[in-house]
């Protein structure tokens, strides 16, 4: 049985509450669980777990869908209010996290950034979410695909926003086949992600590797 929590989004789109106290999105057909996926970090020369990063993982009935498959299916103009419905159920879920270990990935696609006078009613919205789920500012940490913004100017006072309220910036998938490090520059990440084949490619190179990782990490802001 699944009781409806929050009403809201167009289309639709809501929050809703399962029998054991996690909630769930429903987008027309389909629903919306969380996941939580951990992040992990060399010290010394240990790879060890220091944050969780929130997955959406989209069902029709039964059957798991590809998450690129759905969000490749969700109109631009929708996107905005689909990925804020999705951050919502994240952050209420991240409540069950291990205690210590609640510094939290949340996902933002830049082509959901596209208006300036969007970005207070739903950093209002995240920030509410965030004091119900007992997560400090400093905890949470905004990550962006490296995939090109339909509005760059308006992304990147977006991460301007973002950041005045404390969180971190993350950058996605660095070393893929489509980075482009001028455009990780502009957004001056805290954090830097490696994507997993070059992730398993240091690994296999050995001790140097892990330093390596740490000065990527530690992405210096220009």
């Amino acid at each position: 049985m699944i009781m409806t929590d929050r009403d809201g989004t167009a289309g639709g789109r809501r929050s809703v509450r399962n029998e054991d106290g996690t909630l769930s999105a429903v987008d027309g057909m389909v629903l919306v669980r969380s996941a939580f996926q951990p992040v992990f970090r060399c010290q010394g020369e240990r790879i060890v777990p220091v944050a969780f990063e929130a997955l959406a993982r989209p069902f029709r009935g039964d059957v798991p869908l590809l998450p690129e498959s759905y969000f490749g299916q969700i109109a631009p103009g929708e996107l905005r209010s689909v990925e804020a419905l999705i951050r919502h159920i994240h952050v209420q879920n991240a409540k069950s996290l291990p205690h210590g270990a609640k510094r939290l990935f949340l996902n933002f696609h830049p082509a959901a950034v596209n208006a300036p006078a969007t970005f207070e009613p739903a950093l209002a919205a995240l920030g509410e979410d965030l004091r119900q789920a007992d997560i400090s500012p400093r905890d949470l940490v905004c990550e962006f695909t490296e995939h090109e913004a339909t509005a760059p100017d308006a992304l990147r006072h977006f991460v301007y926003a973002l950041r005045a309220r404390g969180f971190l910036i993350a950058v996605d998938d660095f070393g893929a086949a489509f980075s482009d490090p001028d455009r990780i520059a502009r957004l001056t990440p805290d954090i830097v992600k490696l994507d997993g084949a070059l992730a398993r490619r240091a690994r296999q190179l050995g001790p140097g590797a892990c330093g390596a990782t740490r000065r990527i990490d530690r992405h210096p802001h220009p």
